[in-house]
């Protein structure tokens, strides 16, 4: 914070901000004082985390006029100094002042680290920087959770009961020191490392130190127990840190692909024809997506988003255009189905339609063809159907004349061996409804074939009443010889003459006349 109060004089050693007079060597820029503050007011101290400077006095922290450099000034011995005090640093700063590395942060807000001497940068941490600041965290550290458990013991044992509630910007805590099962205790314990906003990252001693002002930090009462939960909470916490971290890193490439859509339809960056680098100088610049841009940090991570964009954006427009193109032959087939075109050639005089011009000649053509094998196919289902309505109307015919000859057969009046002329003039068939339906038929049997089939079930019954005659003979021994042998080599006259009989006679009347 910049002090206040009257200007700090600046050292000599520090480089002038006055010009060169002429002749003389160039001038560097010294530190400017402090703003002059209003009359009875000091400057505000800043209180160091320890007093391990020989001159140790009162620092007061300054800006100067350009707004980007700091600069400390000891008012009591008249020092000022761009390098901060080392009373005034952090473990962490002690740790990093004793090596040649120095900690800075890139345009993008990422760490990194450069060396004085080498002028090396990395990314990741030096180990020398990493074993220092451990080294420092631990001294500093086992010193203040030592303190820290004390004093929170010496509470507990007695000291001033805390409220639950927040006043002048401090958090205070309840005093309650007794649970009433150890599961209980350890959920207090916890609590009081989650209200401590103990993470992960968080060592035993910080978190010790950070949590130890809570009673609740002492419901578990032994180190070793503190110890055991203190482990199990960050496994516990690894996990929640992950999840979050993976529901933040997909909000924040979700938001960055919804960037992407939007610059490409408001303002035309991010067109998939771009190349990422010219697409990212004009999203850093604009005020609408600058700041969800710099949200992935990543820039391979940006990248591949960006691919996929581009990936996505050109399926979108194959796909619009496949759409559009199915429009047009769609229009096109309608112009074919109300034209009635029936052949390629007929297409060509259609060339001063609209839906004609509109549609590609490779798109006419396979419409075209589409067209013609739908044609076809209705023709086709319609013969299809025309057959198969007129085949069952012949059937129909076809087995009213057969039940119009059974009829007859019945009745005795078509009879065994009587000729089909004979049967026509007989029953008239020329003026018959049933024979003039038969007629119309285009194809299976005719009249004369049907009478025929009806013959060969008079031949059947009749060979059947035959062999039933003889075995009545039989069975009355007419047929028989002498000795009693039926049909044996020699054949009586009897016999004889009953099987020229039966031979040429109708075996029904033959029967008949038998019975």
């Amino acid at each position: 914070m910049a002090g206040r109060g009257r200007a700090a004089p600046i050292p000599g050693w520090l480089p002038s901000a006055s010009p060169a007079s002429a002749g003389a060597s160039p001038a560097m820029a010294f530190p400017p004082p402090p703003p002059a503050a209003g009359p009875g007011t000091q400057p505000n101290p800043i209180v160091p985390a320890s007093a391990t400077d020989p001159a140790f006095s009162v620092w007061t922290e300054h800006t100067a006029p350009d707004g980007r450099r700091k600069y400390w000034h000891n008012a009591s011995v008249g020092r000022s100094t761009y390098e901060k005090p080392v009373c005034l640093m952090t473990a962490t700063e002690r740790a990093d002042s004793t090596t040649r590395w120095k900690e800075a942060v890139a345009p993008d807000g990422r760490v990194y680290f450069h060396n004085v001497d080498t002028k090396q940068t990395k990314w990741q941490m030096p180990e020398e920087v990493r074993v220092a600041r451990e080294a420092a965290l631990r001294v500093e550290g086992a010193a203040a959770a030592k303190a820290a458990v004390a004093a929170a013991e010496a509470l507990s044992k007695g000291g001033p009961h805390l409220s639950s509630e927040k006043a002048g910007g401090t958090t205070s805590f309840s005093t309650k020191t007794s649970y009433a099962s150890p599961a209980e205790a350890l959920d207090a314990f916890l609590q009081s490392l989650a209200d401590a906003n103990v993470t992960s990252a968080h060592r035993w001693d910080e978190a010790s130190r950070l949590a130890v002002g809570d009673p609740k930090f002492l419901a578990l009462k032994s180190a070793g127990e503190r110890k055991k939960a203190f482990h199990e909470y960050q496994t516990k916490r690894v996990k929640k840190e992950r999840e979050e971290r993976r529901a933040l890193d997909k909000k924040k490439r979700d938001a960055f692909t919804a960037m992407l859509n939007e610059a490409e339809t408001v303002c035309g960056c991010g067109a998939p024809r771009e190349a990422f680098r010219q697409v990212a100088e004009d999203l850093i610049k604009h005020p609408l997506y600058a700041q969800r841009f710099k949200d992935v940090v990543e820039d391979k991570a940006k990248e591949d988003l960006y691919r996929a964009h581009c990936e996505s954006a050109r399926a979108r427009e194959r796909s619009g255009r496949r759409r559009r193109r199915e429009e047009e032959k769609d229009k096109f087939t309608e112009l074919l189905r109300e034209k009635n075109i029936q052949t390629w050639r007929d297409v060509g005089g259609l060339r001063d339609e609209p839906r004609y011009e509109q549609c590609d000649r490779y798109d006419r053509l396979c419409a075209f063809e589409l067209f013609s094998d739908a044609v076809d196919k209705a023709e086709r289902d319609m013969r299809d159907s025309e057959t198969f309505t007129r085949r069952i109307d012949e059937r129909r015919r076809r087995d009213g004349f057969v039940a119009f000859l059974t009829e007859k057969r019945k009745l005795g009046e078509l009879s065994l061996r009587l000729p089909w002329r004979d049967f026509f003039e007989n029953e008239g068939l020329r003026t018959n409804d049933v024979y003039t339906e038969l007629q119309k038929n285009q194809g299976g049997s005719r009249p004369k074939e049907l009478y025929e089939d009806e013959q060969e079930v008079l031949e059947i019954e009749a060979a059947a009443c035959r062999g039933a005659i003889v075995a009545a003979l039989v069975s009355t021994e007419t047929l028989s010889n002498a000795d009693g042998s039926f049909f044996g080599a020699e054949v009586s006259p009897t016999c004889a003459s009953v099987r020229r009989a039966l031979a040429g006679t109708d075996a029904t009347g033959l029967l008949t006349k038998a019975t």
